[in-house]
């Protein structure tokens, strides 16, 4: 039981690892203009916010966005 707990506590801390970097990384992306709206009352496209690189490596975003 305990081994179960651990490895469900482990998955959420993964998990919320992985959603934490991908948020900074479109945040990043939004305030840097790297995926720029079509017009200035527009909201990037989701594409371009899914599958843009803003920084060097996943570890860079997870870092920012846990220090934001």
């Amino acid at each position: 039981m305990k081994n179960a707990v651990v490895l469900i506590l482990i998955t959420i801390v993964v998990w919320m690892g992985v959603r934490i970097a991908d948020l900074e990384r479109q945040n990043y992306a939004m305030i840097t203009g790297l995926c720029a709206p079509e017009t200035p009352s527009s909201l990037p496209s989701t594409e371009c916010l899914m599958s843009v690189k803003s920084r060097e490596s996943f570890l860079w975003d997870l870092f920012y966005g846990l220090l934001g």
